[in-house]
């Protein structure tokens, strides 16, 4: 009996054996037909967005492996037109941020409304390309940053006045963040804030800005201050931050929100912080 478990074993194992060959053997044919068909794809790429031309490197739309253009290209069903464009049902204005991301590496929503940059991220998904990552704090003089710029606290060589406002994260383009309040240490605020071409990037003007203030007041644009329900906060609560098209909405923990009007609907909002002492960290948990 002993044997033949024996020899069923070793069958079993030749089996599988030659199974794994057989789809290895698969896979490198696959393989190669498909740089066999991206081999002839021009150097050059026309693309046809939206009715929009575009013109780039074989090598850009390549650079993300897996990605949508990997895929068509190497499949070698993707023919281009009788103008030699490839077509692509997008719109054109946020397909240019796309090939930014392409070219640079780095995600780029400046000068995007808050509804093209739920289409740039839909876009991005679609066209599986990863790079769409947790939102980090621009680096600046006032503040340390760590655990991959996403927490931030006070520097201690800072001696100028950042309590106002004095780091900035680009807003992600979902709309929403959601900050942890890692240690207090002093009053310090946080909420969103529009940027001009004279102001300073790491400091946009206090009255440009909509600020949640640890003691639970709500300052408007202007500085004006404005009742709210939000309470206190402390280490431990998480703020989440959501910005929808006409309103801005502030809730901790999760807990209902506090809502408050855009003054103008069409601005480029960005993440601000402010803090008075040292102690105190923030870290982005999305």
């Amino acid at each position: 009996m002993q044997g033949t478990s024996t020899n069923v074993g070793t069958t079993l194992g030749q089996v599988e054996a030659s199974e794994l060959e057989t789809k290895l053997a698969a896979w490198n044919i696959l393989e190669r037909r498909v740089e066999d068909n991206l081999a002839l794809v021009p150097d050059i790429v026309t693309l046809n967005v939206g009715g929009t031309t575009f013109q780039t490197a074989k090598g850009t739309l390549l650079r993300v492996d897996g990605s949508y253009f990997h895929a068509l290209l190497g499949s070698g069903l993707w023919a281009p037109t009788q103008e030699g464009a490839y077509f692509l049902d997008l719109d054109p204005v946020v397909f240019r941020h796309v090939l930014l991301f392409l070219h640079t590496g780095d995600v780029s929503m400046v000068g995007l409304t808050f509804v093209e940059r739920t289409v740039f991220k839909s876009m991005m998904k679609s066209l599986n390309l990863d790079g769409l990552k947790g939102w980090q704090w621009h680096p600046t003089d006032d503040f340390t940053l760590s655990t991959d710029s996403r927490t931030i606290a006070r520097s201690a060589t800072s001696t100028r006045n950042v309590f106002d406002v004095g780091a900035v994260a680009e807003l992600p383009p979902c709309g929403s963040c959601r900050i942890r309040v890692d240690n207090v240490d002093g009053p310090f605020r946080i909420g969103l804030g529009t940027i001009t071409d004279q102001d300073d990037r790491s400091r946009p003007r206090r009255n440009q800005c909509y600020l949640y203030e640890s003691d639970g007041r709500f300052f408007n644009k202007n500085h004006h201050v404005q009742s709210s329900a939000l309470p206190n906060l402390k280490t431990g609560d998480v703020v989440t931050i959501r910005r929808a098209p006409l309103r801005i909405g502030f809730a901790v923990n999760d807990d209902l929100p506090f809502h408050v009007e855009l003054v103008d609907p069409s601005e480029e909002l960005v993440l601000v912080v402010g803090m008075y002492r040292i102690g105190t960290k923030l870290t982005s948990v999305d």
